[in-house]
């Protein structure tokens, strides 16, 4: 009975029972307990729609955002100045509709509230409606980040709905015991540079046998020089090719490389 995000007092004792019989103990303890200020029923699917979002305001179109945790859900995705977006747990009519309040809270749009942006960019929006709690992650830049030069080498440029692709000649390093070929993605973004690295940890060159799981891609807590990378195959080695991020919130976050 306590609402959310608000305090509360609760009584406890023990019961105990044996056949028939049972006793309470006179002795009450109390806690005093607070809520967290998530909601009181947390939707299994979150889509963005609206005239300032990928698809418009056909509901039918709106973006899928990926649930990564219980009650957590994240899109990479671009957002326009002007009108606005929101939130549905649907694609169908009636759909419960939430939106970023004045507070930067995730709250109902009971009124049909909508969002906006001050700038037409990428963004990676994050919402958790277990504390009602937003993240906005303005992307500027993608590329692929070469770790022997420790610098992005090919830019990537947005293609819509979480992909970036970008073409370009690949060299990769001679060292004194052979050609190095390690890299992962690197962004610019409101927060700073952050990177993207591999999902399962690998330390070798990928070949066409390699699982699709090789090339699964998560957003890394910290920066570095050569921790979780891959390794291009070696036919990329001073060839023409073709580097396609896929973070759409429908499959798993994961790229490709294409010898063109």
């Amino acid at each position: 009975g306590i609402p959310t995000g608000e305090t509360g007092t609760i009584y406890w004792t023990v019961v105990s029972w044996r056949g028939l019989s049972s006793a309470t103990c006179p002795q009450k303890n109390k806690l005093t307990v607070k809520r967290l200020e998530g909601f009181e029923s947390i939707p299994d699917e979150v889509y963005v729609t609206g005239e300032a979002s990928e698809t418009g305001a056909d509901l039918s179109k709106a973006l899928p955002m990926k649930r990564t945790e219980n009650g957590k859900f994240e899109i990479y995705t671009q957002l326009k100045k002007g009108g606005g977006f929101k939130f549905t747990d649907r694609k169908t009519s009636d759909p419960v509709s939430y939106y970023i309040n004045a507070s930067n809270k995730l709250a109902e749009a009971n009124n049909d509230e909508l969002s906006t942006v001050d700038e037409t960019a990428v963004y990676r929006i994050t919402l958790d409606f277990t504390n009602k709690a937003v993240t906005s992650l303005k992307i500027t830049k993608m590329g692929v980040f070469f770790c022997p030069e420790n610098k992005v080498i090919l830019d990537l440029a947005y293609q819509g709905a979480g992909v970036w692709s970008g073409t370009g000649v690949i060299n990769f390093r001679q060292e004194g015991w052979g050609r190095d070929e390690r890299y992962k993605f690197q962004l610019e973004t409101s927060a700073g540079t952050k990177q993207l690295g591999t999902l399962n940890g690998t330390d070798s060159r990928p070949t066409a046998s390699s699982p699709a799981s090789y090339y699964y891609v998560k957003l890394l807590d910290q920066n570095s020089q050569w921790d979780d990378k891959w390794k291009f195959a070696t036919e990329v080695d001073g060839a023409n090719t073709t580097v396609t991020l896929s973070m759409k919130a429908d499959g798993a976050y994961t790229h490709t490389v294409k010898v063109n």
